[in-house]
């Protein structure tokens, strides 16, 4: 017999997250902070006896990240209640909350690498968490939008288009972001915007791309070595061309699939 009960274990998170969260008027902050613990601590455990969805996972990660930002602020932040060290407080609970959450999302990458709103998420909080001038933080946000560009994209995406593309939007923003630091190469920056451009072009999606010219024109106006000839741009369209006939396969043979599974019942 297993030492939980996934369904109700899942009952109590919803219940304290909505305690936490879903109250009008919103409850006292250590009510709020009680609920969280609570909703970590189940979610902990649940971790520890059985997979968890993605979405469970991003619940986790923010619950997590919620508790660790509310027990600093309830400690004064770790630096003083004022003046240069409260503000110095504030930037380390807001430091550390972000570690906890990148570190419970990369455990759920791990766990469903295919799922383009968890990669997101993991993005996002990788893109928080990293500092400009690191070499070697900025090395691991390009190998985690590598790792994810490398997993997402290249199926169909009906229910993830909005997912996948704002992974390639993300990507580019930060890439202009290093952009603007002076210990990063301009060109180079400007190659790897272009290759994400290409890529996120041969991806079958249904709308998503429909604004990818426009998105393109926008960013060449930041860094205009990013797809500067015409060659470059032929390419894009040849991509979308052709991922927009893949698309239309991968949907005939969705619905040919959804319908044998109806036959079958």
């Amino acid at each position: 017999m297993p030492a939980y009960d996934y369904d109700a274990t899942v009952s109590s998170i919803v219940q304290h997250r909505r305690e936490a969260y879903g109250t009008s008027p919103p409850v006292e902050v250590h009510i709020r902070l009680e609920h969280l613990q609570k909703s970590v601590e189940l979610f902990s455990n649940l971790s520890a006896h059985c997979p968890m969805t993605p979405l469970l996972w991003m619940q986790y990660a923010e619950d997590a990240a919620a508790v660790v930002s509310g027990l600093l602020a309830a400690e004064g932040g770790g630096g003083g209640s004022g003046g240069d060290n409260g503000n110095n407080g504030g930037e380390e609970a807001k430091a550390q909350a972000a570690e906890t959450r990148l570190n419970i999302l990369e455990l759920a990458i791990d766990e469903f690498p295919g799922c383009a709103l968890l990669r997101l998420r993991h993005l996002e909080a990788v893109v928080e968490s990293s500092v400009d001038d690191d070499n070697a933080s900025v090395a691991s946000a390009r190998k985690a939008f590598h790792d994810a560009i490398s997993f997402v994209g290249r199926g169909s995406h009906r229910n993830e288009d909005g997912a996948v593309a704002a992974i390639y939007r993300l990507h580019v923003k930060y890439l202009l972001r290093l952009s603007a630091s002076t210990a990063s190469s301009t060109s180079s920056i400007a190659e790897e915007i272009s290759a994400s451009y290409l890529f996120r072009a041969e991806c079958p999606m249904k709308e998503e791309n429909d604004t990818l010219s426009d998105e393109i024109m926008s960013t060449k106006q930041v860094l205009k070595e990013v797809l500067s000839t015409a060659e470059d741009m032929r390419k894009i369209d040849d991509a979308r061309i052709q991922a927009s006939k893949t698309l239309g396969s991968f949907a005939n043979l969705e619905d040919g699939v959804e319908v044998a599974m109806a036959e079958e019942y």
